[in-house]
């Protein structure tokens, strides 16, 4: 089965060449990092208008990164979802504007039979956004690669670390790479967004699952004008905090940061962006 793109024309565009050179044009405009060993990286996930320059420094980074298989961890369902750790894709497609991506179906079908709290749902997926919008960057970068969309269950310490063992231990062979794609506060005020980001980053940058996990849950931001959340994909961004250390990270380069105000967006409310690599 093959999930067709939702968002091609609305958060990116719709035309194969309109599409591509517009990737094309962010990764050129993106700064260069510095050489280094890459095993997992953060990504917004907004229209392209809002969040793609900030997202690109790490799509060309990762240019330079080689895996059989990139894990791409989306929203999460929070406490809409108790006791489910994540939810795959029945599809083994993804299409956009630039062709098909290949969902790793054997990685899937290994971890579906690895812990029944990993589920498949394709209405899940086929409403979701935060994969697709990531995929014309990875088709403009990589070939012979395929994908493996995840989205989150409820977010718990012991989920994100179970979710990447698990990965680790039907993965076999097989080279991984774990994206985690997150925005980060919405919908506060620019300033008070820019002060919660600040925060939300420095767990990323100790690799403080346990305190970014309790950080969302918290009631420390509810009062704060605006926020529905710190950040909205918490779950991925801990997976991949976890897997990076399990396979030698020992710190994470903060790449961009801004807010969609910095876009032309409404200062008032405004949803928060980063992007960040983890690095040996």
């Amino acid at each position: 089965m093959i999930r067709p793109s939702k968002v091609a024309g609305t958060f990116y565009p719709s035309e194969p060449s309109r599409l591509s050179d517009a990737v094309r044009e962010y990764l050129s405009n993106a700064e260069e990092t510095e050489k280094c060993d890459i095993v997992a990286a953060a990504v917004p996930h907004a229209g392209y208008f809002y969040s793609a320059s900030i997202a690109a420094p790490a799509f060309k980074a990762m240019a330079n990164a080689s895996f059989d298989t990139i894990v791409i961890i989306g929203h999460e369902f929070g406490r809409y979802a108790p006791g489910i750790m994540a939810v795959l894709p029945e599809d083994d497609v993804f299409r956009t504007p630039l062709g098909d991506v290949h969902v790793d179906t054997e990685l899937r079908d290994k971890l579906l039979q690895s812990d029944k709290r990993i589920v498949c749902s394709n209405q899940s997926h086929r409403q979701e956004h935060t994969i697709e919008v990531q995929l014309p960057f990875l088709q403009m970068t990589h070939e012979n690669f395929k994908i493996l969309p995840v989205l989150f269950g409820e977010v718990t310490s012991e989920h994100c670390m179970r979710f990447a063992e698990l990965l680790e231990r039907v993965r076999g062979s097989k080279k991984l790479f774990i994206l985690s794609s997150t925005d980060l506060s919405h919908y506060p005020p620019d300033k008070i967004a820019r002060k919660l980001d600040a925060k939300t980053v420095a767990f990323a940058e100790r690799f403080d699952i346990d305190g970014l996990c309790a950080w969302k849950e918290s009631a420390e931001w509810h009062d704060l004008t605006g926020v529905e959340t710190p950040i909205c994909s918490a779950g991925g961004l801990c997976v991949a905090m976890h897997w990076a250390q399990c396979h030698g990270a020992t710190r994470t380069m903060v790449l961009q940061r801004g807010t969609s105000f910095d876009a032309g967006g409404d200062a008032s409310r405004v949803v928060g962006y980063s992007s960040m690599l983890f690095v040996k």
